[in-house]
């Protein structure tokens, strides 16, 4: 940095760098002069956007996986083992598993990061020679986070070129129409633009995951209570027998002999907590994540975009969403303008028509523009025409023969009207940004000359040129924000037609832009071109004084009219978002555009319905504020604008503001900024923790609020990949989400959870029968004998089919709340263990109160009873994986049988090889034989399992047929080859309110007030529109979709479906 020495004066065109202001500091790049003086080491170019790096890596990976409670749990197993004489186990029998599962996960984590920051990127630039000799340097602003605005100027032999954000490429930038570019480096590394922006990569946690960790306490009571009972024991059989057990060593009461006790029993009762299933949830996820790649339904071809997941952490999580924050434009929209009419000098071109219902359709009038403009008479209509193919940045790309090829735009909104131009008969033919521009009118040539160019910016909203036409008239374009343009206008002449005509452009959906003229004499041109070029020319205050122009030439203009723009929704939108509120999802849209725009926007796309009250003005929100209840009989909305937003956003009111958008079917809030976005979702988050939020979007201004929420998802659209970079899951279409929430995200929600359960169970079944033996832990169990089964019910289990999945999105509303995993299921899993492991001991301990006798006269001892116990808890376990598979498949059955299978053969193999290998294991040779040559060992095997298992099938019995949810009535169908839609006629599931859903699942500790409004569910269905509600599925599904949503919403008896074949 080179601190400056005098105040900017007036000739600051004319001065050297080194006679600025030192009240700015600024830096200075000289170019080829590596011994420049003052020169100081810059950053080095090199960064990290990853969420590890080499030097951080093992800190932070060590951290966030010590975070969670199974594994700080195991590792303390693992030093305790450690210490000699203690341990009932080998030294190395958790250290190993815990090792390999730690290594596995690791590389699935560099992996992911890998793959998260993995974007398109420029190489091997050329630079040539001649460069070499140039002399000179910049001085520009010091590295800051403002991507909107870069000020500099540029010494090339004495003479002082200013620099702007146009000539600025920040990193990351992709080269589209080049091969290569020349550039001065300015920031490198840390100092770019980009990276100032950028945010750690946030951790994020399933509620599953976070609630597994709570339940794991309830498993330490246990083990606490395992280990200190034991240790009790142990003792009271010390005093009274160890005095005449003389065989075993150190039997004496002592502080140390309870201590080593006390470590011995928490040793061996330890795998209670099962360690296989850290990693059996790794495993499970990376095989979910890959079918969520694999997705064919969820592919794009057109763009050749399939499906990405960023992180399969949250997989689960998919199942279990409340509310979705979506962007409009590229996200709901094509962000693909078309224009579609305009008003011009008062005439309107084109019509917004009424469907019938809330919406309008616009009928397009871009015929007559046409015809009117090749007559050549409406001077207005010239003028109009002339803005639009001059004021802008658009290139006209050309190929060797002065062919078009296309208009090469930074925005489509400047594109759909350059475009349109041409459709009229006035065509950009050549521009140079700051020179000229040349327009081919009905064959005429026409030169403007670029005198003075004042850019769009989000605090102008509005964009000037001033122009020397073809005539010599100095004139001003502009064209912006009817906000900013009305109030800079001569006169209010046409200011009332063209608000009319704008009012019924909005009411269509359309974007709407004010085009203005203004006159300028020579001599005032003269005199504001030396305070423009000085205002060009200062880096300190460039911005402010181009401003203070920008007034003194945006003045006394006149009105010409306005442009109508549709962006088009994308395919699928409406039909998705109908069977997303079917499901129990809400769904809030955060944008930029006006209030008119969203509304329409709501109408077109069905978020907002006909039979909807919906609100908006700042006076309505307050009476609602004061305890106003909707209407009744009608559903209400709330639209609010980004002003609003921040008074309702403010400390005093924002508990109200939140409970009154709770009451709410759907919230849509315009005009708001990206860190308004991010602001909604982390409001929602604190007003209902319980609840799971998705964001989703397609731009950089999304980044904030896809970062807030539980799960972000990215579009990777015309507006880049920052939204997709930081997502964590990524598609291509909005309608993709349907299958991504209500199958993908059903699917693994129920089989996570079912996992976990399993997991737990299991092993309190086998470790709690050795609880009553008192037998030593054997850690085979969990690895071979009933490892697979939880795999197999993770990754191929599955309780409706795709196709109803997609079809009733009604089933999506039982994995939302916490039904299938919370305290209460855990416990009665966790019980339904104990309830099985104390069947066995009971069986096993009557069978063989009298002894066992094998063929050979011999009598069963040790190994026998273990062998027994062992083997009637794998098979109990498996069987008990087969009640809750509700979708068998090749893979489940191997897991099952083939883990039974396993403990067989593990008993021939240690029968026979085991033996060689010396030790104890001399005791077992032959024991296979005589074990499989016992009745009572065959007998027992098939009795105590069924007896066991005998309290689990009445009770699926039951629930069958007496208390199915709708998911499982739906499943039956499936299997019986029936229509499940006569199910959601039939009503004969639970009706699920909107009220009593969100009180349950979401809003859990949130006062009553919050709630107290809400209104069943179920959103209304305008049948006589006719619309097909599943464009996907097909009018069978349309009208299952539309009657089971009619019938949530008690509207049965007045449903009028229209369905076209």
């Amino acid at each position: 940095y080179t601190p400056l020495q005098n105040q900017l004066g007036p000739q600051l065109s004319q001065e050297h760098p080194s006679q600025q202001s030192a009240a700015y500091k600024e830096r200075v790049i000289h170019l080829n002069r590596a011994d420049a003086e003052g020169r100081v080491q810059f950053r080095s170019n090199s960064i990290s956007t990853t969420k590890y790096t080499v030097v951080t890596f093992w800190p932070k990976f060590l951290f966030e996986q010590f975070r969670k409670a199974p594994n700080a749990f195991f590792f303390l197993i693992a030093l305790l083992q450690q210490i000699p004489g203690i341990s009932p186990t080998g030294r190395f029998t958790t250290a190993v598993p815990l090792s390999i599962i730690m290594l596995l996960t690791a590389i699935k984590e560099v992996v992911e990061d890998w793959v998260r920051q993995s974007l398109p990127a420029t190489s091997e630039h050329k630079q040539p020679s001649q460069l070499h000799s140039l002399q000179g340097q910049l001085v520009c602003e010091p590295p800051d986070d403002d991507t909107t605005k870069f000020k500099g100027s540029l010494y090339l032999d004495q003479v002082r070129y200013p620099v702007s954000l146009n000539q600025l490429l920040m990193r990351g930038t992709c080269l589209r129409k080049t091969s290569y570019v020349i550039g001065l480096v300015v920031y490198t590394g840390a100092d770019t633009k980009v990276m100032k922006n950028s945010k750690p990569v946030p951790l994020k946690r399933s509620r599953v995951e976070r609630e597994s960790n709570r339940y794991f306490l309830l498993l330490l009571l246990i083990l606490a209570f395992f280990t200190l009972f034991t240790t009790v024991a142990n003792m009271v059989w010390t005093s009274r027998i160890g005095p005449f057990a003389w065989y075993i060593t150190n039997n004496e009461i002592s502080v140390g002999h309870f201590g080593a006790v006390l470590i011995t029993c928490f040793i061996m009762f330890h795998t209670i907590v099962p360690i296989s299933l850290q990693v059996t949830l790794e495993f499970m996820r990376i095989f979910q994540a890959y079918f969520i790649q694999c997705d064919l339904d969820m592919y794009d071809p057109i763009a050749d975009i399939a499906a990405e997941a960023r992180t399969s952490s949250l997989n689960e999580e998919l199942g279990q969403v409340n509310f979705i924050f979506s962007d409009k434009t590229g996200t709901l929209t094509q962000n693909s303008m078309v224009f579609q009419g305009a008003t011009v000098a008062g005439r309107m071109y084109g019509d917004a028509v009424s469907n019938g219902a809330e919406a309008y359709e616009f009928v397009s009038g871009v015929n007559s523009m046409r015809s009117e403009a090749a007559q050549g008479q409406n001077k207005d209509l010239d003028d109009f025409l002339s803005i639009l193919t001059v004021c802008h940045t658009v290139i006209p790309e050309r190929d060797s023969h002065d062919n078009l090829l296309e208009y090469s735009a930074s925005s489509p909104d400047e594109s759909a009207l350059v475009y349109a131009a041409k459709d009229m008969g006035y065509e950009l033919f050549e521009r140079s940004l700051d020179t000229f521009v040349i327009v081919k009118v009905n064959g005429e040539m026409r030169r403007f000359e670029v005198l003075a160019t004042f850019e769009f910016t989000s605090d102008r909203k509005r964009m000037s040129m001033v122009v020397r036409c073809p005539n010599g008239a100095i004139r001003v374009f502009c064209k912006g924000a009817d906000s900013v343009i009305f109030s800079r206008l001569q006169s209010p002449h046409l200011v009332s037609e063209t608000t009319n005509h704008m009012s019924k452009f909005a009411m269509a959906g359309l974007r709407t832009l004010c085009i203005a003229v203004g006159d300028m004499p020579q001599s005032e041109w003269s005199r504001l071109h030396t305070e423009y070029e000085n205002a060009r020319n200062d880096i300190e205050r460039r911005e402010a004084k181009l401003a203070l122009v920008a007034e003194k030439l945006e003045k006394n203009l006149r009105l010409l009219g306005a442009t109508a723009i549709e962006d088009r929704l994308q395919v699928g939108v409406p039909a998705t978002i109908n069977d997303l509120l079917l499901a129990g999802i809400r769904i809030w849209v955060l944008t930029g555009d006006k209030l008119e725009t969203a509304v329409n926007i709501g109408y077109s796309c069905r978020l907002l319905q006909p039979e909807m009250e919906v609100r908006s003005a700042v006076a309505e929100l307050s009476h609602w504020l004061c305890g106003i209840a909707s209407v009744k009989g009608k559903e209400p909305a709330l639209v609010i604008e980004g002003e609003s937003l921040s008074w309702a956003s403010h400390q005093s009111v924002r508990n109200e503001f939140i409970d009154v958008c709770l009451q709410c079917r759907t919230v849509i809030c315009c005009r708001v900024s990206p860190k308004q976005k991010s602001d909604v979702v982390r409001y929602v988050r604190e007003a209902m923790p319980s609840a799971v939020t998705l964001a989703i979007g397609d731009g950089a201004n999304d980044v904030p609020m896809i970062q807030e929420s539980h799960v972000g998802v990215g579009l990777k659209g015309k507006e880049g990949l920052q939204a997709a970079a930081a997502s964590d899951y990524s598609l291509s279409q909005f309608r993709f989400l349907k299958k991504l929430l209500l199958v993908h995200g059903a699917w693994n929600y129920h089989r996570v959870t079912i996992v976990i359960l399993f997991s737990f169970y299991k092993n309190i079944t086998i470790y709690v029968t050795a609880f009553w033996f008192a037998l030593w832990t054997q850690a085979l169990y969990n690895v071979f004998f009933t490892g697979a089964t939880p795999f197999a019910l993770g990754v191929w289990d599955r309780s409706c089919s795709v196709e109803n999945c997609m079809r009733y999105p009604q089933l999506y509303r039982e994995s939302q709340g916490s039904d299938r995993y919370n305290f209460k299921v855990f416990a009665l899993w966790m019980l339904n263990g104990v309830y099985h492991s104390a069947i066995i001991f009971l069986c096993v301990l009557l069978a063989v109160s009298t002894g066992a006798v094998f063929s050979d006269g011999k009598t069963a001892g040790l190994y026998y009873l273990g062998s027994l116990v062992y083997a009637i808890a794998v098979i109990t376990v498996g069987l008990k994986a087969g009640l809750e598979h509700t979708a068998w498949t090749g893979m489940s059955h191997l897991a099952i049988w083939g883990g039974i299978g396993n403990y067989l053969v593990f008993l021939v193999i240690s029968s026979n090889f085991f033996p060689h290998a010396g030790g104890n294991f001399s005791e077992v040779v032959g024991y296979d034989r005589a074990l499989f040559g016992s009745g009572m060992f065959w007998y027992l095997l098939m009795l105590v399992p069924a007896l066991a298992l005998t309290r689990d099938v009445a009770w699926k019995a039951y629930k069958k047929t007496c208390r199915k949810t709708l998911r499982e009535e739906v499943f039956e169908m499936e299997k019986l080859r029936k229509d499940p839609s006569t199910v959601l006629f039939q009503g004969t599931y639970r009706k699920v309110t909107e009220k009593a859903r969100l009180l349950r699942n979401a809003v859990g500790g949130r006062s009553a007030d919050a709630s107290a409004n809400l209104g069943d569910s179920g959103p209304a269905v305008e049948a006589s529109r006719g619309v097909n509600l599943d464009e996907e599925a097909g009018p069978a599904a349309s009208a299952a979709s539309a009657a089971s949503s009619a019938a949530e919403a008690g509207t049965v008896g007045r449903l009028r479906l229209t369905v076209s074949h």
